[in-house]
């Protein structure tokens, strides 16, 4: 049984060291595929380097897409529609890299910044659909979102898994099995199993320059004009340690969600996955 993590590369080189270097010894392949273009469909250059990551090199399968999506003209006319194309386009782009799983390998999805903890767990133990448990993470490794929890990455059994859109979009919720609607719908599952301490969401770390253009071109960059940032008022936000949105707040109601916003907590280094205490040097800019 193999395991294969996959993900997005958009410009993470620090997160893929990070998650390159916990992953190793559990992950057997990585699974990248990268754009030319962003969420928000503008163009972009391929970034991703295998020199940067050399000791991996042979463990890491690299799928480049050079061509967007076609669009309906109600996807053309309905924004988030359209984003939400473009990026699941390039989620079902990385079943390219799993040709060779067989159907009871482990296929993992995640965002280059979910890293799950794989530190007390056995492969053998993993049931066919899962999702890991994770803290949240805000512009430093050691800024915490503190009273909330993160469904970052999720897995399954090759055997099971429909495409990447649908494994990403499951709902993080145990339904009974009797429950009806669970035969027509099948993002509820009934048989999902919940890792606790299931590692670590290192959301925004990135300077205040590239956290401005991941905010005008990623999934949700139909959302900027509610956030009423720029560029000092991202300095802000590192430097006086908040999210500038209520977390908790009904997404429904991007207005409300937006006027307000949550403070993070400062934890201590040892609370830290060990790759990263061990090199706290290496990243001190990013440590609080």
């Amino acid at each position: 049984m193999k395991i294969y993590d996959c993900t997005m590369f958009h410009d993470d080189n620090l997160m893929y060291d990070v998650r390159f270097n916990m992953l190793d010894k559990y992950v057997d392949k990585f699974v990248i595929v990268e754009a030319n273009f962003y969420h928000s469909g503008k163009a972009k250059k391929f970034k991703f380097r295998f020199q940067n990551f050399k000791k991996f090199k042979n463990k890491i399968i690299y799928i480049k897409l050079n061509k967007l999506p076609s669009f309906s003209k109600n996807e053309m006319n309905n924004k988030r529609l359209y984003l939400s194309k473009i990026t699941n386009y390039q989620r079902n782009s990385l079943l390219e890299g799993i040709h060779d799983a067989s159907g009871e390998d482990i296929i993992l999805y995640s965002d280059s910044d979910e890293i799950p903890n794989f530190s007390n767990l056995s492969k053998n133990k993993l049931k066919n659909i899962f999702f890991f448990k994770q803290k949240i993470f805000y512009y430093k490794f050691n800024l915490l979102l503190p009273n909330n929890v993160w469904y970052g990455t999720k897995g399954c059994k090759k055997k099971k898994l429909i495409n990447f859109e649908w494994l990403s979009h499951i709902k993080p919720k145990n339904y009974p099995w009797w429950r009806i609607d669970t035969f027509a719908d099948k993002l509820k599952i009934n048989n999902l199993q919940i890792i606790e301490n299931g590692g670590w969401h290192f959301t925004h770390l990135k300077s205040p320059k590239n956290l401005l253009l991941k905010f005008k071109n990623d999934e949700h960059s139909d959302e900027f004009r509610f956030r009423k940032v720029n560029l000092e008022k991202i300095r802000d936000m590192i430097k006086k340690q908040y999210i500038p949105y209520g977390f908790n707040v009904d997404k429904k109601n991007i207005q409300d969600r937006y006027n307000s916003f949550t403070p993070l907590v400062k934890i201590n280094l040892k609370d830290l996955p060990l790759y990263i205490k061990n090199n706290y040097k290496k990243f001190s800019n990013w440590l609080a």
